[in-house]
């Protein structure tokens, strides 16, 4: 049951993507109107991108952590004239659950 992969490098505006990245850095921000978010750095074989979680902060916080492998959906936005991925649902891979939806470690390197 493996689902179409998106990597970095074919990255378009309006793309809603599901992938399977490296997130190299994530950190809690607040936004100038007050909002709390999380701004991620991911990376795959083919890039890297900027990643943003504006929903469920408080869930994602405690559970995504730097240098690990993660399951991503979201929307692919241009902020700054730069894509970046805004981010629905994210999830770390901790096992070989993931596996049967095409995960592969070569794909992050």
């Amino acid at each position: 049951m493996k689902n179409k992969l998106y990597q970095i490098e074919k990255f378009k505006q309006g793309d809603k993507i599901n992938g399977f990245y490296l997130c190299k850095s994530a950190k809690n921000k607040i936004s100038r109107l007050g909002d709390e978010y999380i701004d991620l750095i991911l990376e795959d074989s083919t890039g890297n991108i900027r990643a943003k979680i504006w929903s469920y902060v408080d869930q994602y916080k405690s559970v995504i952590d730097q240098i690990v492998p993660v399951a991503v959906k979201g929307k692919i936005i241009s902020f700054n004239n730069a894509l970046e991925i805004d981010i629905s649902f994210i999830s770390p891979i901790e096992n070989d659950l993931y596996d049967r939806y095409g995960f592969n470690k070569d794909l992050l390197f």
